[in-house]
C-alpha cells in the first residue's frame, strides 16, 4: 500500500541555539552506526545549532540514513545531536519501527528517495524530504512484525558468519606478518647487520604530486593504494598533464622499492616492489624510492622492510603521530637495520616466504569470497521482503494497466529483433539490460523501476511480460542453447512488430544506435557498462574511484580499477553520463 511517511511519523521541532545547547549540559549523539547502534558522550560543547529527541524517539542520520544508521532512543534522558539529524516521534498503531528500520535499507527504499528526492540517496535527507516520500509498506502490523522478525532471525545469523569470517581474515593478516618475522629472524641468524643506505643506490626520494586531470594523458601517477597492501598494482593510477624528461628520476624502473613515507600508523613504511618497463608510471610525494645495489635482490629487501621489527621501528620514529598521517623521513629510512645474507640465502628466503603467501593469500580469497556471499543474504531477504511488484503479479491487467505491459511487451520484441543479428545469448537478464539502456539512455519512456541484481540493472516485470506471451500470445518463443534458455521471436512476432506504435518505432531505432555502440563488445563488458551506469544513476557521480567504490560493494571482486576507468571512458564519449546524471 503506498503511503506518506508522515501519515506515520511527525518531527521533532525545534532548534536549540548553542549557547542553550551548552548550558543544559545533556548527553550529545557522536554518530549511529550502521547496525543501528547509538554512541554519546558527555560534557562536549558546540557552536553550532542542535535538535534534542527525548525516549521512544525514532532518529535519523540524514548523510548515512540509506546505510542503517536510523536508531530508536530507548534511553530515559532527552539528549541533543547536530542539525544532521532528525527526530521523529510515530503511530505505534500504523508502523512498527523494527520494520521500518529494515525497509529504509532496501533497494525500494533507495529507489524511492531517487525517484521523488532531487540528488537521490546522495542528498543529505532532511524532514523535508523524508516526510513527503510515499513508500510501499505491508497493511497490517501483523505482517510487519512478521516480516521484521523474519529479517532479524536472518541477519542475526550472516552477522555470526560474518564475524568469524572477519575473525579468521584478521589472524591470516598476523600469519602475514609473522612469515615476513620469521624471514627476518632466519637472516639474523646467518647474515650480517646493516644500514639500508649501505645497500641502496642512492638516498631515498620523495616523489612528485602535481594535480591530476580527468582526461588520459601520457603520464600516470601512482595514488597510495597502489602500494598500501605490499604489492604493487598497477590499476591504482591518475593522469596528469606534466612535461618529463625521459632521464628524471621520478620515471619508476624496474626493481625499485616504493615506501610510503606518509599513512595512518598501520600502513606508514609499507613498501612494495616495482617490476615492469620504465617510463610508465611516476609516484607520488607520499612515497620514496629506493633502488637496491647489485647483489641485493629487491624482493628481499622488500622482505626484510615488512618484518614487524623495521614495521615498528617506522611507527615508533615517526613524525605527526597523534594525527592521522604520521611521517617518515629520508633519515629514518636510511637507518633501518638489514640482516644482510648471501645470494644463494636471499634467493632461498624469497622462495619460503613467496610459496607461504600465496597459500594464505588463497585461504584469504576464499573466506572473502564467502563473506561477501554472506553479506548479500541480507541484501537478498530485503529485496524478497520489500519485493511489491509480487503482489502486482495477483493483479489482472486491467484496462487501465494495458498499455503499460503492451508497451513493455513491444520493447522486449525489438530487442530480440535487434538482438538476431548480434552473437549474445538472448537471455532474460540480457534483454533487461537492453531494456534499461533503451530507457535511461534512449528516454523510451516504457516505466520500468530498475533495481540492481547480481547481473546488472534488473526490473521482475520483463519475466512476467514474457512468461505472460509463452503461455498466451506466442509472440516470443523460449529455446535452449548449449543448455540454457534463452528467448527469439516466436510465430506471431510479425503482427506483434507491424503495429503502429511510438514506443515501438523508438525501440526499433535506439536498437540500431545502441548495438552500433556495443554490438561487439563482449556480454561481460555490456554488464560493466550498464551496471556502470545503473551506479551513475544512483550516485549522481562520475568520479573513477567514487564509481569503483560502489561497484564494488554491489558486485565484489569483480572489476578493477582499470576496467572501470576503461568503461566509463566511453560512456563519456558517448555523452551517457549528462543522460544519467542531472549534476553533470
Amino acid at each position: 500500500m503506498k503511503t506518506r511517511i508522515s501519515q506515520f511519523l511527525k518531527e521533532r521541532e525545534g532548534r536549540i541555539k548553542p549557547k542553550d545547547a551548552n548550558a543544559l549540559k545533556l548527553s550529545r549523539l557522536d554518530k549511529i552506526d550502521f547496525n543501528g547502534e547509538m554512541h554519546f558522550s558527555l560534557g562536549r560543547t558546540t557552536k553550532t545549532n542542535m535538535i534534542s529527541f527525548k525516549k521512544g524517539d525514532l532518529v535519523i542520520s540524514g548523510i548515512n540514513f540509506s546505510k542503517g544508521a536510523v536508531a530508536v532512543h530507548d534511553g530515559e534522558e532527552e539528549c541533543l545531536a547536530t542539525i544532521h539529524y532528525s527526530a521523529y516521534h510515530f503511530d505505534p498503531s500504523k508502523i512498527y519501527i523494527p520494520y521500518f528500520k529494515w525497509l529504509i535499507k532496501s533497494e525500494a527504499f533507495k529507489e524511492a528517495v531517487k525517484e521523488q528526492v532531487r540528488g537521490g540517496i546522495k542528498t543529505e535527507i532532511k524532514p523535508k524530504h523524508f516526510l513527503p516520500l510515499e513508500i510501499n509498506i505491508h497493511d497490517s502490523l501483523k505482517d510487519q512484525k512478521k516480516i521484521a522478525d523474519r529479517i532479524d532471525f536472518a541477519f542475526e545469523r550472516t552477522k555470526m558468519f560474518g564475524d568469524l569470517n572477519r575473525k579468521i581474515v584478521k589472524n591470516l593478516s598476523h600469519l602475514k606478518r609473522s612469515i615476513f618475522s620469521e624471514a627476518y629472524s632466519q637472516a639474523c641468524k646467518n647474515g650480517q647487520i646493516k644500514k639500508l643506505d649501505e645497500l641502496i643506490v642512492e638516498k631515498p626520494r620523495n616523489g612528485y604530486s602535481p594535480k591530476p586531470v580527468s582526461d588520459e594523458t601520457k603520464i600516470k601517477t601512482l595514488t597510495l593504494t597502489a602500494t598500501t597492501s605490499g604489492v604493487f598494482k598497477k590499476e591504482c593510477i591518475k593522469y596528469v598533464d606534466v612535461n618529463l624528461e625521459p632521464i628524471s628520476y621520478l620515471w619508476l624502473k624496474d626493481g625499485d622499492i616504493l615506501i610510503q613515507r606518509s599513512n595512518s600508523l598501520d600502513y606508514v613504511g609499507v613498501s612494495a616492489v616495482y617490476r615492469g618497463e620504465p617510463h610508465e608510471f611516476i609516484y607520488p610525494d607520499l612515497m620514496m624510492k629506493i633502488h637496491p645495489k647489485e647483489g641485493v635482490i629487491p624482493e628481499f629487501l622488500h622482505i626484510m622492510l615488512m618484518s614487524e621489527k623495521i614495521r615498528n621501528y617506522f611507527r615508533e620514529n615517526a613524525s605527526g603521530t597523534s594525527g592521522s598521517m604520521p611521517k617518515i623521513n629520508q633519515r629514518i629510512v636510511m637507518g633501518v637495520e638489514i640482516p644482510m645474507v648471501s645470494l644463494k640465502d636471499q634467493k632461498m628466503l624469497i622462495e619460503r616466504v613467496n610459496t607461504a603467501i600465496e597459500k594464505s593469500q588463497e585461504l584469504e580469497g576464499q573466506i572473502l569470497s564467502a563473506q561477501n556471499k554472506v553479506e548479500s543474504i541480507i541484501q537478498a531477504v530485503l529485496q524478497e521482503a520489500f519485493d511489491f511488484s509480487k503482489q502486482e503479479e495477483t493483479v489482472p491487467i486491467t484496462q487501465t494497466n494495458k498499455n503499460f505491459w503492451f508497451n513493455l511487451k513491444l520493447g522486449i520484441g525489438a530487442v530480440l529483433e535487434g538482438l538476431r543479428a548480434t552473437p549474445y545469448q538472448r537471455g532474460e537478464m540480457v534483454i533487461a539490460k537492453m531494456l534499461y539502456f533503451l530507457q535511461e539512455i534512449y528516454k523510451v519512456p516504457f516505466g520500468l523501476n530498475f533495481v540492481k541484481q547480481n547481473f546488472g540493472p534488473y526490473d521482475s516485470k520483463i519475466k512476467r511480460v514474457i512468461q505472460s506471451d509463452l503461455r498466451k500470445d506466442k509472440a516470443f518463443r523460449a529455446i535452449q542453447v548449449k543448455g540454457k534458455q534463452v528467448y527469439d521471436l516466436g510465430p506471431n512476432s510479425e503482427r506483434l512488430l507491424k503495429y503502429s506504435s511510438d514506443i515501438l518505432i523508438n525501440s526499433q531505432k535506439s536498437m540500431e544506435d545502441l548495438l552500433m555502440r556495443i554490438g561487439k563488445l563482449g556480454s561481460d563488458k555490456i554488464e560493466l557498462i550498464a551496471s556502470i551506469c545503473k551506479v551513475i544513476q544512483d550516485e549522481e557521480s562520475i568520479e573513477v574511484e567514487d564509481i569503483y567504490k560502489k561497484l564494488s560493494e554491489w558486485k565484489p571482486n569483480k572489476y578493477t580499477l582499470f576496467d572501470v576507468e576503461d568503461a566509463i571512458k566511453r560512456i563519456k564519449y558517448w555523452d551517457w553520463d549528462k543522460r544519467l546524471c542531472h549534476s553533470i
